[in-house]
């Protein structure tokens, strides 16, 4: 493979990374002004939106259980704080809400 096709290929690559990287960043973000704005189901949708693309957030995974609690959904905010002690076992916010 030519020099100039393997940038062209690596720059694509980049591209791709870059986008995908702000997509992911505004899904969370935008779950962060839907919470405050108490969107708690528009939240969750913006944070497991994330969170497809980026499954080790131990974050996100707990702001969606806070936002299932702000529901009075219990169960499904257990199982969010469960899964990120999962992914970070030190992750302090979710063990006080388990």
């Amino acid at each position: 493979m030519s020099m100039k096709k393997y940038s062209f290929i690596a720059g694509v690559f980049l591209g791709l990374i870059l986008i995908s990287g702000t997509v992911w960043a505004d899904a969370f973000e935008d779950g962060l002004q839907n919470f405050k704005n108490g969107n708690y189901k528009n939240a969750i949708e913006n944070w497991k939106q994330h969170v497809n693309s980026n499954p080790r957030d131990h974050v996100a995974l707990y702001n969606i259980g806070l936002s299932y609690s702000k529901m009075d959904n219990y169960d499904q905010a257990i199982e969010y704080y469960k899964k990120a002690v999962d992914v970070n076992p030190k992750y302090e916010n979710a063990q006080f809400n388990l």
